[in-house]
This record gives structure tokens, C-alpha cells and sequence, in this order.
């Protein structure tokens, strides 16, 4: 009769922890869902994020075009401006006096090649800035991603184990 009644203890004891376990099931498949949820949608800013990134070394490849277009400009007016030093000393004082307007368009073009200039370092400036916050972003998310995926792994295990 002893043996009966541990029987029936025993099986009231695991009856409870089922009905424990069970009431659990719904929080836990809620938890999951919302997890799931939440990486789906890391995913989704993760996707964002690398098209922008892809955008921005687009951007990068065009400003490095342009920058290479500049300095062949600044190679050729360079070099016009060479011919017009060795062709100005060996001209007389009448061909100096019509070399004024020559020495104007240079302190043009020279103006405008160094607003150019800092222009371009403006854009490298702002490209490296963003690249630098990209790098930033994309590794929290990552982390973030990791964290959840493993509390998701750790979840489903206690789920599993129950």
C-alpha cells in the first residue's frame, strides 16, 4: 500500500511539472516567434546597409575617376604653362606686355584647380567619415545578430530539453 501511494505521489508530482511545462510552451513559442522576428528584421537593415556600402564605394570609384581626370587636366595646364615660362623669357618686352592676359588665365586656372582641390578633399573627407560609421554599424549589427541567434539557439534548447 506504501509503495501505492509513492506510486501515486510520484505520478502527482510529474503531472504537475507536465501542466508547468506545458503552460510554458505558449510563452516560449511566442518568445521564439518574436526573436525570429527581430533577426528577420536585422537582416533586413543588414541588406540596407550593404547596398548603401556598395553605393558608397560606387561613389568612391566615381570621385576616383574624377580625381584622375583632375590630374591629367593639372598635368596638360602644367605644361602650358611651362611652354608659356620658356617662351615668355625669350620674347621681348612687347611679347611680355601681351603676356599679361596669359598670367591672368593662369591665376584663374590656378584658382579654380585649388578650390577644385579642396573640394575633392571635402568629398574624400565625408566619404571616409561614412565608410567609418558603415564599418561601425554593420559590426553592432552583426554582434546584435550573433547575440540573438544565440539566445534563439539557447531557447530552443531549453524548449527541446523540456
Amino acid at each position: 500500500m506504501e509503495e501505492n501511494s509513492e506510486v501515486v505521489l510520484k505520478y502527482q508530482k510529474l503531472a504537475l511539472e507536465y501542466s508547468k511545462l506545458k503552460a510554458q510552451i505558449p510563452v516560449l513559442k511566442t518568445a521564439i516567434s518574436d526573436e525570429q522576428g527581430v533577426v528577420h528584421d536585422l537582416q533586413d537593415t543588414l541588406k540596407k546597409k550593404d547596398q548603401l556600402i556598395r553605393k558608397l564605394e560606387q561613389e568612391v570609384e566615381c570621385l576616383n575617376f574624377r580625381n584622375v581626370q583632375l590630374a591629367k587636366r593639372v598635368s596638360v595646364l602644367q605644361g602650358e604653362l611651362d611652354t608659356a615660362d620658356t617662351s615668355k623669357h625669350s620674347k621681348t618686352k612687347h611679347s611680355q606686355n601681351s603676356s599679361a592676359p596669359l598670367s591672368e588665365s593662369y591665376n584663374i586656372l590656378n584658382l579654380e584647380l585649388q578650390s577644385r582641390i579642396e573640394e575633392n578633399e571635402k568629398l574624400h573627407q565625408q566619404l571616409y567619415t561614412a565608410e567609418m560609421e558603415q564599418q561601425k554599424t554593420v559590426s553592432e549589427l552583426t554582434a546584435t545578430i550573433d547575440s540573438l541567434q544565440s539566445k534563439l539557439a539557447d531557447q530552443e534548447k531549453n524548449f527541446q530539453s523540456r
